[in-house]
C-alpha cells in the first residue's frame, strides 16, 4: 500500500501524486500545470467525499503513464 499523506503536527498533507489522481479521475487527463493540480485538489476531494459511484477504480487505467508525462513536463 502507497502513503499518499504525511502529517506534520496536526495537518495533513497529501503528497503530489494523489493529487494528480484525484485530477485524472475527476478530469481524465493531466494536460495541465501543477499549479493546477494543487489548486482543484479540494474542490475535486469534496465532490468524490462520500459519492459511492467515484469508487477506486474510476477512471484509474492510464494514469500511471499518464503521471510521469507530468512530471517529465514539469522538470
Amino acid at each position: 500500500m502507497q502513503k499518499h499523506h504525511v502529517v506534520a503536527g496536526r495537518v495533513s498533507v497529501f503528497d503530489f501524486k494523489f493529487k494528480a489522481e484525484m485530477f485524472y479521475k475527476t478530469k481524465g487527463h493531466l494536460n495541465t500545470s501543477k499549479e493546477t493540480i494543487e489548486g482543484m485538489f479540494d474542490s475535486y476531494f469534496k465532490r468524490a467525499w462520500g459519492n459511492h459511484e467515484w469508487g477506486a477504480e474510476y477512471r484509474t487505467e492510464g494514469f500511471e503513464e499518464a503521471y510521469e508525462l507530468l512530471l517529465k513536463r514539469i522538470v
